[in-house]
Protein backbone atom coordinates (compact mmCIF):
# COMPACT_ATOMS: atom_id res chain seq x y z
CA UNK A 1 0.00 0.00 0.00
CA UNK A 2 1.71 3.43 -0.88
CA UNK A 3 0.28 6.59 0.41
CA UNK A 4 0.99 10.28 -0.15
CA UNK A 5 2.00 12.31 3.36
CA UNK A 6 2.22 15.76 3.80
CA UNK A 7 2.50 16.01 -0.07
CA UNK A 8 4.92 13.16 -0.61
CA UNK A 9 5.21 9.95 -1.87
CA UNK A 10 5.44 7.28 1.38
CA UNK A 11 5.43 3.32 1.00
CA UNK A 12 5.71 0.78 3.88
CA UNK A 13 8.47 0.99 5.91
CA UNK A 14 11.94 -0.37 4.42
CA UNK A 15 14.31 -1.85 7.26
CA UNK A 16 17.75 -0.84 5.40
CA UNK A 17 16.34 2.60 4.47
CA UNK A 18 15.83 3.08 8.45
CA UNK A 19 17.90 5.35 10.25
CA UNK A 20 19.49 4.32 13.84
CA UNK A 21 20.48 6.59 16.39
CA UNK A 22 22.39 5.90 19.94
CA UNK A 23 24.16 6.22 22.32
CA UNK A 24 27.43 5.84 23.05
CA UNK A 25 27.29 2.44 23.09
CA UNK A 26 31.27 1.81 23.77
CA UNK A 27 31.84 3.62 26.99
CA UNK A 28 27.79 2.56 29.14
CA UNK A 29 28.52 2.26 32.76
CA UNK A 30 27.27 -0.09 34.74
CA UNK A 31 23.47 0.35 35.04
CA UNK A 32 23.54 3.56 33.11
CA UNK A 33 20.92 4.35 30.55
CA UNK A 34 20.99 3.41 26.91
CA UNK A 35 18.80 5.33 24.40
CA UNK A 36 18.39 3.36 21.26
CA UNK A 37 16.08 5.40 18.45
CA UNK A 38 15.01 4.43 14.84
CA UNK A 39 13.35 6.92 12.33
CA UNK A 40 11.13 4.99 10.30
CA UNK A 41 12.16 5.38 6.40
CA UNK A 42 10.77 4.09 3.19
CA UNK A 43 12.21 2.89 0.18
CA UNK A 44 12.45 6.19 -1.35
CA UNK A 45 14.41 7.70 2.02
CA UNK A 46 10.61 9.69 2.95
CA UNK A 47 10.07 9.32 6.89
CA UNK A 48 7.19 7.34 7.51
CA UNK A 49 4.75 8.43 10.83
CA UNK A 50 3.29 5.38 12.30
CA UNK A 51 -0.10 6.95 13.40
CA UNK A 52 -0.95 8.08 9.61
CA UNK A 53 0.00 4.23 8.77
CA UNK A 54 -1.37 2.59 12.18
CA UNK A 55 1.54 1.03 12.51
CA UNK A 56 1.91 -0.34 16.27
CA UNK A 57 5.07 -0.48 18.47
CA UNK A 58 5.57 -4.25 18.78
CA UNK A 59 7.02 -4.25 14.84
CA UNK A 60 10.69 -2.77 16.07
CA UNK A 61 12.26 -4.57 18.35
CA UNK A 62 16.11 -4.69 19.97
CA UNK A 63 18.20 -8.02 20.88
CA UNK A 64 20.65 -7.37 23.36
CA UNK A 65 22.73 -10.96 22.77
CA UNK A 66 25.37 -11.95 26.00
CA UNK A 67 24.82 -14.93 28.09
CA UNK A 68 21.23 -14.91 26.86
CA UNK A 69 19.15 -12.86 24.97
CA UNK A 70 17.19 -9.82 25.88
CA UNK A 71 14.20 -8.73 23.55
CA UNK A 72 12.98 -5.00 24.04
CA UNK A 73 10.05 -3.50 21.94
CA UNK A 74 10.61 0.11 20.53
CA UNK A 75 7.36 2.31 21.55
CA UNK A 76 6.18 4.97 18.97
CA UNK A 77 7.32 8.35 19.84
CA UNK A 78 6.36 10.50 17.20
CA UNK A 79 7.11 11.94 14.14
CA UNK A 80 7.86 8.44 12.54
CA UNK A 81 10.67 7.67 15.79
CA UNK A 82 10.56 4.69 17.81
CA UNK A 83 12.67 4.28 20.59
CA UNK A 84 13.58 2.18 23.92
CA UNK A 85 15.73 3.10 26.83
CA UNK A 86 17.34 0.16 28.76
CA UNK A 87 20.25 -0.57 31.12
CA UNK A 88 22.51 -3.43 31.25
CA UNK A 89 23.22 -4.55 35.21
CA UNK A 90 26.40 -7.33 34.17
CA UNK A 91 29.81 -6.19 33.09
CA UNK A 92 30.81 -7.25 29.90
CA UNK A 93 29.94 -6.87 26.22
CA UNK A 94 26.53 -7.29 24.20
CA UNK A 95 25.83 -7.92 20.83
CA UNK A 96 22.86 -5.43 19.54
CA UNK A 97 20.86 -6.51 17.00
CA UNK A 98 17.67 -4.54 15.60
CA UNK A 99 14.67 -5.39 13.64
CA UNK A 100 11.83 -4.69 12.06
CA UNK A 101 9.15 -6.85 11.61
CA UNK A 102 11.33 -9.81 11.58
CA UNK A 103 14.13 -8.66 9.35
CA UNK A 104 17.54 -7.21 10.72
CA UNK A 105 17.60 -2.93 9.89
CA UNK A 106 21.36 -3.26 11.85
CA UNK A 107 23.55 -3.40 8.57
CA UNK A 108 26.88 -3.46 10.73
CA UNK A 109 28.10 -5.27 14.08
CA UNK A 110 26.96 -2.79 17.08
CA UNK A 111 28.57 -3.62 20.55
CA UNK A 112 27.35 -2.58 23.80
CA UNK A 113 30.36 -2.44 26.75
CA UNK A 114 28.94 -2.34 29.79
CA UNK A 115 31.92 -1.30 32.01
CA UNK A 116 32.28 -0.77 35.94
CA UNK A 117 30.37 2.57 37.28
CA UNK A 118 33.19 3.37 39.74
CA UNK A 119 37.42 3.01 39.44
CA UNK A 120 38.75 2.10 42.72
CA UNK A 121 42.23 3.48 43.75
CA UNK A 122 44.44 2.38 45.78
Amino acid sequence: MDLWICGRHAGPISPQHCIINTSDLSNVKLGGAISIEVEARDKLGNTVNGTDLGIQDAHFMVDVIGSQIEVFNLSYIGNGIYGVNLSQNTLGSYNLSIKYGGQSITTESMVINVLPSKHRFR
